[in-house]
């Protein structure tokens, strides 16, 4: 949660604390703690929140983790991401895109959403043992539309979110189209290309910062 205006959140926990309301006891019992908790205000902005979603999600991704927690992050960040993207009166995304029927696009998003409502919601399914069949590749789609749409509504992507897109134009060239093709030296991405995920995503890592360095370096 670091990521967030350290420099605000100190500002506010200056400014509460000393105030009464906002120090809360422990749940633990008090013959185990009695010290007080200290509850942390943080402030964060929905494309921020939508951000930490996708590089979390990416992160998990390139690392072989858990297909669940990836696809409800990358849900949830998409749905924000395209409510901004249409909120500047911009179209053709995911759900909205023109390769899709009308009735497609009805449809389309319930499908997409089916398996992220699941894991989140407990309206329609109650029972422990109801359970749904889901693919786990629709989170690569869920993070791809909401790369795209950032980098149309004029975000600069920051690393963990172009080792993924490197990544997929490099094993999925028709991917990304309208998004820059990475500032890495060609024959070193062909160096990366046959790599494992998790190798991959440590390297391009290095090599932008690296980058980085040398461009400050040069100021």
């Amino acid at each position: 949660m670091g990521k967030y205006h350290r420099d605000q959140r100190d500002d506010i926990e200056h400014h509460y604390r000393n105030h009464p309301d906002f120090q809360v006891m422990s749940l633990i019992p008090p013959s185990l703690d009695t010290r007080p908790v200290r509850a942390t205000l943080l402030k964060v902005t929905k494309l921020e929140a939508a951000r930490s979603q996708i590089e979390t999600a990416i992160e998990l991704w390139f690392n072989g983790g858990d297909d669940i927690s990836i696809l409800a992050l990358a849900a949830a960040s998409h749905e924000v991401i395209h409510r901004l993207y249409r909120n500047k009166g911009m179209k053709d995304l995911l759900f909205d895109s023109t390769l899709l029927t009308p009735e497609q696009k009805h449809e389309f998003p319930i499908m997409l959403k089916a398996a992220a409502n699941f894991f989140k919601h407990a309206k329609n399914e109650t029972e422990a043992t109801d359970s749904i069949t889901f693919t786990p590749e629709i989170s690569v789609v869920f993070l791809t539309s909401s790369i795209c749409g950032m980098w149309r509504f004029g975000v600069t992507l920051n690393d963990t979110e172009s080792a993924f897109t490197i990544w997929h134009q490099l094993h999925r060239p028709h991917w990304f189209k309208d998004v820059p093709t990475s500032d890495i030296p060609a024959e070193v991405l062909n160096q990366l290309r046959n790599i494992p995920p998790r190798e991959f995503f440590q390297s391009v890592l290095l090599l932008r910062a690296a980058a980085a360095a040398r461009a400050n370096g040069k100021k």
